[in-house]
């Protein structure tokens, strides 16, 4: 795949596989499990099981390190399955992997496309198009055709606080700000300043740009 075909395809798995082959220094354990819950988030209304949301923001603390692996196990099992032919059995029973210490972000994805449409997706769906979750890999990974060059004179006080406080809250809509920010400290990277300025871009917890100005990996 070409980078102009990388940073368009719709297909989550493709743009998980050439990240894998072209920039598998991307694919800390942070970021592939923040992934995994940002899959989750893209259904969170559709999902009914409480314990799943549970489950996810424990996940997302491990990922910052606000829990440690070890005390993890204690949820793990105290988290019921509900009965077996359900339709959240799946869910729930593979969300309980979030909490292990290693996630494979590319079944992860395909797990949530199947909660939500499973006739379409369960079965050799893996590979199908969800542009919101190919997005979702962009914004959280990066590009692996052409890494970024980071200044850390661009860390000013002012755009550090930005990122920190859109990473805290979950509302990015700063990130048009953030980017005069960046330009204001120097900073003249398009693959940067465009990737804060896309009308169309997704960004959330594990954004690239905000990883790079918070000190995150």
């Amino acid at each position: 795949m070409t980078e102009e075909q990388w940073a368009t395809t719709d297909r989550p798995n493709s743009v998980l596989y050439d990240i894998e082959r072209n920039g598998r220094q991307l694919l800390t354990n942070r970021k592939i499990r923040l992934f995994a819950c940002g899959c989750y988030r893209l259904i969170w209304n559709q999902i009914t099981l409480p314990s799943i949301h549970r489950l996810v923001e424990l996940a997302e603390a491990r990922a910052d390190r606000l829990i440690k692996q070890s005390e993890l196990s204690k949820y793990r099992s105290a988290e019921g399955d509900p009965p077996r032919n359900s339709p959240d059995y799946l869910l729930q029973s593979y969300t309980k992997s979030l909490l292990g210490s290693k996630v494979v972000p590319g079944y992860i994805a395909w797990l949530t496309r199947s909660a939500t449409n499973p006739e379409r997706y369960q079965h050799g769906g893996q590979w199908q198009a969800c542009p919101e979750q190919a997005n979702l890999a962009r914004d959280i990974f990066g590009n692996p055709f052409r890494p970024v060059a980071f200044d850390p004179d661009w860390r000013t006080s002012t755009a550090v606080a930005l990122a920190q406080q859109m990473y805290d809250t979950r509302d990015f809509a700063a990130m048009p700000i953030l980017a005069d920010a960046l330009q204001d400290a120097g900073c003249e990277s398009p693959d940067i300043l465009d990737h804060c300025r896309n009308p169309n871009g997704v960004h959330v917890r594990g954004c690239w740009v905000v990883d790079l100005l918070t000190g995150r990996s």
